[in-house]
């Protein structure tokens, strides 16, 4: 191959699932908020609510694409973790009075 450049068609990298979830309303009044995880209906997800300590105030399993979680927590900043299989995303929710 001299004085001849071989070039081959690229190739795409496969890009990895997206998983992310919404928390609503956000900032909320003491109460109830929803979480929804779009695309995972069926999937087994795990939810943890944690205070700004890091210690964990509610942990909710489910499998639909979203659940209603009952906060009843004081007003102030916390974290919801929602992990399905080998995914996990974290969001702040704020509560207010």
């Amino acid at each position: 191959m001299k004085g001849k450049i071989a070039v081959n068609p690229a190739t795409s990298v496969p890009s990895e699932p997206t998983f992310d979830f919404t928390i609503y309303p956000n900032p909320a009044p003491r109460g109830y908020v929803t979480v929804a995880v779009p695309h995972t209906d069926g999937q087994n997800k795990v939810l943890k609510l944690y205070n700004a300590l890091g210690q964990i105030m509610r942990t909710e399993t489910f499998s639909s694409e979203a659940i209603t979680v009952n906060t009843g927590l004081s007003a102030g900043a916390y974290f919801i973790t929602v992990r399905s299989g080998e995914f996990m995303r974290s969001r702040k929710l704020e509560i207010f009075r």
